[in-house]
This record gives C-alpha cells, sequence and structure tokens, in this order.
C-alpha cells in the first residue's frame, strides 16, 4: 500500500472547521470521529471548539481555497455536550494560555446547566481534586428555548443536559407528528433519558434558525441516536435524520463522535459524509481498510474519509500543560 496523502487530510479537516452559508455554498457540515477510548477524539474535539470559523455571507469555500488571504474567517459559535469526565477546562481562559498560546485569542466560555440541578466541577489529579466553580461562567435555563435564548454567540457554550428529564405532550407533538401510538394524547410528563434532551434543543435551534453560524460538537454521540431503539425514541430518531437537511441549509454543522459506527442509528450514521478514523475501529462502509488503521500511531494520528470519494491521513499534536481531568458531579 502506498503513503496515504497528508494534504489531502489536511484540507479535509479544515472543510470540517471552516464553514460558508447553506444558501451560497455548502452550509453545515456534518462529520464523525470514530475510535475506542484513549486514541485522541477528545483531543481533536477541543480543538475544534476553538478553531471552527465560518466565512462572511455571499462567500463560498471553492472562493475562499483559491485565495485565502483575500477573505476573513469569523469565530463560530460552539454548542458542546458536557459530560461527567471531560476536558473543556483546557478552554477556561487561564489555561487556554498554556495550551492554545499559538491558536489566537480564545473564545468566551460559558456552562448553562438545568435550573432544578446543581453542578460541582473539580480538577481531579493523582487522588486530589480542585473545586473550579469560581472560575466558569455558569447560566441556568428552563428548558430547550431558554437555552436556546442563553447561548452566546461566536463562544463556545457547553451544556449539561437536566439530570432528571421529562417529554411534554409539546414537545412529542413537535418531534413526532406522526406515527405515534401512545403518549401523544396525554396531558402529563413522560420521564425520558436526559439525552432526548437534545431532540428538544435541536428542534428550538433549526426552528428559531436564522442563518447564523453555529457548530454542534457531541462527544458519546451514541447516547443521543443509538442503534436498535423502539418506540417513541425510534420516530424521534427518524425525525432528528430528516431535520439534519433543514441544519446544513441553516448553517448548523454537527461534529460527533462514537466509538464505533455501528452503535449510531442508520438513519443518522448514513448522512455523516466525512469520517475520521482512529486506530482501533472498525471501519465496514468505508474506502478505508483495517490494515491502514492498524499503521497508525495509538494516539496522535488519525485517517480523514470523505464517504467513497478520498481520504488522507494526519497528525496531530496532544494539548500542551493540559489542565488535570474535569469531574462534573450533579
Amino acid at each position: 500500500m502506498g503513503e496515504i496523502s497528508s494534504k489531502l487530510a489536511e484540507q479535509l479537516w479544515a472543510d470540517i472547521l471552516i464553514h460558508d452559508d447553506g444558501i451560497d455554498g455548502t452550509g453545515g457540515s456534518f462529520a464523525n470521529l470514530i475510535g475506542p477510548f484513549g486514541v485522541g477524539k477528545s483531543t481533536l474535539l477541543m480543538q475544534a471548539a476553538q478553531l471552527t470559523r465560518h466565512l462572511d455571507y455571499g462567500v463560498t469555500k471553492t472562493q475562499f481555497w483559491q485565495h485565502p488571504e483575500r477573505y476573513e474567517v469569523i469565530p463560530e459559535t460552539v454548542i458542546m455536550k458536557g459530560l461527567s469526565d471531560d476536558h473543556w477546562n483546557t478552554l477556561i481562559p487561564k489555561n487556554y494560555k498554556n495550551s492554545f498560546s499559538n491558536y489566537g485569542k480564545p473564545k468566551y466560555l460559558t456552562v448553562h446547566i438545568h435550573e432544578d440541578d446543581e453542578y460541582r466541577f473539580y480538577e481531579v489529579s493523582r487522588g486530589t481534586k480542585r473545586k473550579i466553580n469560581h472560575e466558569i461562567n455558569i447560566r441556568t435555563y428552563q428548558d430547550g428555548a431558554q437555552l436556546h435564548d442563553n447561548i452566546r454567540l461566536e463562544a463556545i457554550n457547553v451544556v449539561y443536559e437536566p439530570t432528571n428529564y421529562h417529554l411534554t405532550t409539546a414537545i412529542l407533538k413537535k418531534l413526532n407528528q406522526y406515527k405515534l401510538k401512545s403518549t401523544a394524547e396525554k396531558n402529563e410528563l413522560i420521564n425520558a433519558p436526559p439525552e432526548l434532551f437534545w431532540f428538544e434543543f435541536i428542534e428550538n435551534l433549526c426552528r428559531q434558525a436564522d442563518g447564523t453560524h453555529c457548530s454542534l460538537i457531541l462527544d458519546e454521540f451514541h447516547l443521543i441516536a443509538p442503534a436498535y431503539t423502539q418506540g417513541d425514541t425510534f420516530h424521534m430518531i427518524n425525525w432528528l435524520a430528516h431535520q439534519m437537511i433543514h441544519m446544513r441549509k441553516n448553517n448548523i454543522s454537527l461534529i460527533a463522535s462514537t466509538h464505533e459506527e455501528n452503535l449510531l442509528d442508520y438513519r443518522i450514521r448514513d448522512r455523516i459524509v466525512r469520517k475520521v478514523w482512529f486506530k482501533g475501529a472498525l471501519p465496514k462502509t468505508s474506502m478505508v481498510k483495517i490494515q491502514a488503521l492498524r499503521g497508525l500511531k495509538d494516539i496522535g494520528e488519525a485517517i480523514i474519509e470523505e464517504r467513497q470519494i478520498k481520504f488522507g491521513k494526519f497528525s496531530f499534536d496532544k494539548i500542551p500543560e493540559q489542565p488535570p481531568l474535569l469531574k462534573a458531579v450533579a
């Protein structure tokens, strides 16, 4: 097997990070980072949160790549799913200066939690922990609509879904206007997995879209759109799959990560055309073969593919002076 192009991979990665308008150009883009624990997915997601940019309206990617010196790239709004074990503390200003000194001015960081929840955020290292709530700008929200209003533009917004989430009849009717058999007629709150909150929020994001560029960074995306669902969740994922068409046109991008591609519902998986493969992944419907992934370093290398069209290999560095692991305790 010949050498895999690194130049092509760099262009594909830049295409994931830089967006143009969905009317004049390609609009929102969708990418999935695929690989087991510890291969560098979180490292790339943190870098992507800071580096996502968009072009001014009327400027297409084609024009930009021909003459990049002529056009400005504008910091893009990022909405990131928060995890109980996470690394977004790298983006806190005092840590950012140490870890991303070459990336220019940092994006503002805000953490959003539900009004009924109380979170304590710790940096944990070698058996010790340090509470960092006082270093973070924390805002509360009541529902998906208020969270939408609270999102800070051209900034990084880390969102923790409610620990106790309920689907209302109104939400079900919005997200599932067909094929619901049991819950749509009941005027009651329905207990649901917290991850389903993202359906409510994305519904608000798409319904109120005005062309403003934003990127959803959803780590552990298979928890939101898992394979082999049944009942109302099956129909909600069907709605999300159709909504992805409107996301692209409305300049809403998705950068997700999963441990394996087949953990995602096929209706979502098949709409994501750019894949970033890490060592240990098992590509099944891809130009990239397992043998190529076996030749990658354990961490710091990946192969980016535009599905069934082209692919290339690229390298990335660890985040320098990365702060300790962040623990979010609800």
